[in-house]
């Protein structure tokens, strides 16, 4: 929008479900309401893909360690009950973390918590810092609602994205609508590469 490359993740992180494929369909039972919004790698070896840089990135969890880059004691006097994965190190999604240490965005705004947390994690040489940014519940009192000012090099116009729509086009046959686990190639990283590219 605007020049702005913004992507984004949708749903939480539950390890049980990672690796499985979309298999829930209507009508959904106890289990399937709820794993229905559980992040699948394959979303996330499709948003590794990309090869330009991504200003916005948006997500319901948080990163795997992003609080500890923030002002962690206010975090804690707002959810003690988070201390222990705080200091664990378990605190977020893993594959948020992954995906933050290899886009790199300007801006990673998040949800999940309910609590207003704020932090900047730094790239190394040649890469751009994060500032991340989450917010409370929508509700009377809370702080729910801040305005952010970033820079857009277009007109406010909603485009498509070529290089995610080549990503989309490029990797449909590895789609898994089965419950059992379906192997990724190149999964860990950005595996696709020259055949992104032929893709557009």
């Amino acid at each position: 929008f605007g020049g702005l490359r913004i992507a984004g993740l949708s749903g939480i992180y539950k390890h049980h479900d990672y690796t499985r494929g979309h298999h829930e369909s209507l009508p959904y039972n106890e289990s399937t309401i709820r794993s229905l919004y559980h992040i699948r790698d394959f979303e996330v070896y499709r948003l590794l893909q990309l090869q330009q840089p991504v200003d916005i990135f948006l997500s319901h969890d948080w990163p795997t360690n992003i609080a500890r880059y923030g002002n962690t004691a206010q975090l804690l006097a707002r959810k003690a009950f988070l201390r222990a994965e705080v200091e664990s190190g378990t605190l977020g999604s893993p594959p948020g973390a992954q995906l933050l240490a290899e886009l790199r965005p300007a801006y990673w705004f998040a949800a999940h918590l309910h609590t207003n947390s704020s932090s900047s994690t730094r790239g190394g040489s040649g890469f751009p810092t994060t500032r991340f940014l989450a917010l409370d519940k929508c509700l009377p009192g809370r702080d729910f609602l801040q305005v952010i000012e970033v820079d857009a090099p277009g007109p406010p116009e909603l485009h498509y994205d070529e290089e995610w729509l080549a990503v989309l086009r490029t990797t449909h046959h590895h789609t898994n609508l089965a419950f059992k686990h379906a192997p990724l190639p190149g999964r860990t990283g950005r595996g696709l590469g020259g055949k992104v590219r032929g893709g557009r």
